[in-house]
This record gives structure tokens, C-alpha cells and sequence, in this order.
């Protein structure tokens, strides 16, 4: 499978779509979810979303690996 570029407004369409909920909550949800990725990954730390898989970074690169049953 090849890797896909989504930008943010379709992957907040594509959540509320799916979850039946408003744009607004989930445009609200998805940003605190990357705030926090990103207060952990520049303190250090290795950002996991269950079920999804962990961000972690790597000299100056975020390198993120697919959870096992997210992937299957």
C-alpha cells in the first residue's frame, strides 16, 4: 500500500463522517490530539495512540510505527 497525503479538513470530513459527529468536534479533538503529540515528542518522549501506533522521534525525524491490528 502506498503512503497517501491526506490534509487536514478531508481527515477532519473523513472523522465526522465516521463517527457521526460534527466538524467542529472533531476538527477540536484532532488538534488537541497533535498538540499533545507534539508536547511529548519535544519533551522526549514517544507519543502512542492505541491501536494506531507510536510516534517517536529520531535525531530531527518523527518516525511513526503502524500498530500490529491496526495494520492487519
Amino acid at each position: 500500500m502506498e503512503n497517501e497525503v491526506v490534509v487536514f479538513a478531508d481527515l477532519v470530513a473523513l472523522l465526522a463522517k465516521s463517527t457521526g459527529t460534527t466538524e467542529a468536534l472533531c476538527d477540536s479533538f484532532l488538534r488537541e490530539l497533535l498538540a499533545l503529540g507534539v508536547e511529548k515528542l519535544t519533551s522526549g518522549n514517544d507519543f502512542l495512540v492505541k491501536g494506531l501506533g507510536t510516534f517517536r522521534q529520531i535525531g530531527g525525524d518523527v518516525v511513526f510505527e503502524i500498530d500490529k491490528s491496526f495494520a492487519d
